[in-house]
């Protein structure tokens, strides 16, 4: 029998090649986009710290670490996840469910926010066990809820109002009073060059904090 000549054979000849290149491809693809990544945190990073340390996490992350960052932050911690493009399913799946490029940003201030906040489609509810202090904002300007601990602040909601308008697709926004004071979640493809980064970090610096008596 002309094995090669099955059908079946030729189907499974066909899916593995697609599933190889497919890896290949994805592979140098996600490479080149992580390191483009980099390059455009880099630079606007440093302007908090004199130095910031980089490491790889496999084909498809990194961790960018600021220990001692300058005012008004303290400690920047950030994370850069890009798409499973080497594999091929599990990118398509994605890419119907919406996912992207995401970078997962911590950051430690001098002084903690005014205001708790939680935002975003991935924001987490606030429980019975928290009291009934968190209020849902009517509207919020993300997919999503919007809860601020408390009636939100007239700063609260100026500041809320310009990151909304610099991060239009949010996934998630978390603002507590201990440390990480600020965690976001923000698709890549909201900050598309590196002065959008810039813009991003400059606004974080202008977030309204809480006096240091009674801290």
């Amino acid at each position: 029998m002309d094995w090669w000549r099955d059908p079946g054979f030729t189907a499974v000849l066909i899916v593995t090649a697609i599933v190889v290149v497919g890896f290949i491809v994805g592979t140098v693809r996600n490479r080149r986009l992580l390191e483009e990544y980099l390059a455009r945190l880099r630079g606007p990073l440093l302007q908090y710290a004199d130095k910031a340390s980089a490491r790889r996490l496999g084909t498809s992350g990194y961790h960018i670490l600021v220990p001692k960052a300058k005012r008004p932050f303290r400690k920047i911690d950030a994370l850069l996840f890009v798409q499973p493009r080497e594999f091929l399913f599990y990118w398509l799946v994605n890419r119907l469910r919406g996912r992207g490029d995401r970078l997962y940003l911590h950051v430690t201030l001098l002084r903690p926010p005014v205001q708790e906040v939680r935002a975003g489609a991935h924001a987490e509810h606030p429980t019975q066990e928290e009291g009934t202090a968190w209020h849902r904002v009517a509207t919020s300007p993300w997919r999503g809820p919007l809860y601020v601990h408390g009636e939100p602040s007239s700063a609260m909601t100026q500041f809320l109002e310009k990151l909304a308008h610099h991060v239009p697709h949010l996934y998630q926004l978390t603002l507590r009073r201990k440390a990480p004071h600020i965690s976001l979640v923000i698709p890549l493809r909201d900050l598309p060059d590196v002065q959008a980064v810039e813009r991003l970090f400059a606004l974080l610096a202008q977030i309204p904090v809480r006096s240091g008596r009674g801290q």
